[in-house]
């Protein structure tokens, strides 16, 4: 019986036992259309919960920097965002976690004064591969909208992720 019993567990694989209760620490950059930006670079970092079954918690926070050379300047800035959902493990190393993402960006751009805040509301996607019982890795797709001054667009968001699980 205990022997049958090992095997059960076995069976369930490293993604059931991850999407049922884990807790992960994210790295991750993310890559969004935007027109006259010559360099980007954005890097986050974030914390998720898997508890009861499945439900999905997350937190993330980070910064981002870019320039452009037809425009002379610089924009640098933060983020915060959170996400909630329910991760169901599709194979034995798969899990996928639909959740409603909300983010709020800041931004100052050089010889501005002023704060640009950019707040987006999604739909995410993100598809976890557990390549050992410990590591995850995440491509993550959003689809949206967000607000700037009063005018509402689309948002489109492809996101890769490294996490550890603790």
């Amino acid at each position: 019986m205990v022997g049958s019993h090992a095997a059960r567990a076995d069976d369930d694989g490293p993604a059931r036992a991850y999407a049922r209760r884990s807790t992960t620490v994210f790295v991750a950059t993310e890559l969004s259309p935007l027109p006259t930006v010559a360099t980007r670079v954005e890097l986050g970092a974030g914390l998720r919960l898997h508890r009861r079954g499945g439900l999905a918690v997350e937190v993330r926070l980070g910064g981002a920097f870019s320039a452009s050379g037809v425009a002379g300047g610089y924009l640098f800035g933060a983020r915060a965002g959170v996400s909630a959902g329910h991760a169901l493990a599709v194979t034995r190393r798969i899990v996928v976690t639909p959740m409603i993402a909300g983010d709020v960006f800041a931004y100052r751009q050089s010889g501005d004064a002023s704060n640009l805040v950019i707040p987006r509301l999604t739909v995410e996607l993100p598809v976890s591969v557990v390549i050992y019982p410990h590591v995850v890795i995440e491509p993550t797709v959003q689809l949206g909208v967000q607000w700037l001054d009063g005018s509402r667009d689309v948002a489109v968001v492809v996101a890769p992720r490294i996490g550890v699980v603790l």
